[in-house]
C-alpha cells in the first residue's frame, strides 16, 4: 500500500476495536482484581460483543498483509512478542498478586501464526477465487467456532487450535480456530481491493483520534496492561 493512499479507514477501525479492547480488559482486571462490581457488571455486559470488535481486527490485519512488505518476518514478530507476553502474565505476574491475566494465547498469538501461516501458503492462496473463498472462510468460521465451543478434549494442548479441556483458562484467547477464517477472509478481501479499489472516502481521515491510536496498535496492546496493573497497584495503597 503506498503511502498516498493508505486506507486511512482501516486504521480508524482499528483504533476504535483497540480502544474497546483495552476498556474491556480494565473492566476485567478492575473487577476481579479491587473487586470493583460495577467494573465486573459492564465486563459481562461487553462480553457478547468482544468477538466483534476482535474479529473486526483479526479481518483489518488480514487485509492489510496484501500490503505488507513482508508477512512472514511481521508474523515472527508477532509471535516473539506474543510469547513475551506470555511469559509475563504466566509466570512474572502472579507472583506480584496478579492471578487471574494468564494469557496462554491471546491475539498476538493469533495474529502472529495466520501470518506466518498466509506467508507460507501464499502460492496455494493465489488460486482460489476471492469470492467463493470468502464464502466459505465465513461458512468454515461459523462451523469452527460452533465446534470449539461444545467439544472440549482431554488433550491439554490442543488449545492453540480452539479445543479446551474443561479446566483451560486463558484471560485473552484466541485460538486458530475459527479466528484463522476471519484473517483469510481479510486477505481475501484486501485481494479484491487490489483489484477493485474501494471509493475515495475509505482513505480520507474521519476521526483522527482514532487514525492516529490505529497506527500503534501494537504498542498499545503490549503496554496497557502493565499501566492498567500499575493504577491497580496505587488504587490499593489508598
Amino acid at each position: 500500500m503506498s503511502a498516498h493512499r493508505r486506507i486511512i479507514l482501516l486504521d480508524e477501525i482499528r483504533g476504535f476495536c483497540i480502544l474497546c479492547m483495552v476498556y474491556y480488559h480494565a473492566f476485567y482486571l478492575f473487577g476481579t482484581q479491587l473487586n470493583w462490581q460495577f467494573c465486573i457488571r459492564l465486563f459481562r455486559f461487553f462480553e457478547p460483543l468482544q468477538l466483534l470488535f476482535a474479529s473486526a481486527f483479526i479481518c483489518i490485519s488480514g487485509i492489510c498483509s496484501n500490503f505488507s512488505r513482508s508477512v512472514l518476518r511481521r508474523g515472527l514478530y508477532l509471535c516473539a512478542a506474543a510469547l513475551a507476553v506470555s511469559g509475563v502474565t504466566i509466570f512474572l505476574l502472579p507472583r506480584l498478586g496478579f492471578d487471574t491475566f494468564q494469557d496462554w494465547f491471546g491475539i498476538l498469538h493469533c495474529l502472529g501464526l495466520c501470518m506466518v501461516l498466509t506467508a507460507l501458503l501464499r502460492k496455494p492462496l493465489a488460486y482460489v477465487p476471492t469470492k467463493i473463498g470468502m464464502s466459505v472462510c465465513i461458512a468454515l468460521f461459523a462451523l469452527s467456532w460452533y465446534l470449539c465451543s461444545v467439544i472440549r478434549v482431554q488433550n491439554p494442548y490442543l488449545f492453540p487450535f480452539g479445543f479446551q479441556t474443561e479446566t483451560f483458562f486463558s484471560a485473552d484467547y484466541f485460538p486458530l480456530f475459527p479466528h484463522l477464517f476471519t484473517f483469510l477472509l481479510g486477505v481475501l478481501i484486501g485481494r479484491h481491493w487490489q483489484t477493485s479499489p474501494p471509493h475515495d472516502w475509505v482513505y480520507q481521515t474521519h476521526v483522527r483520534f482514532f487514525r492516529v491510536i490505529g497506527q500503534r496498535t501494537l504498542w498499545i496492546y503490549l503496554l496497557h496492561v502493565p499501566i492498567l496493573l500499575l493504577c491497580i497497584k496505587l488504587i490499593e495503597r489508598i
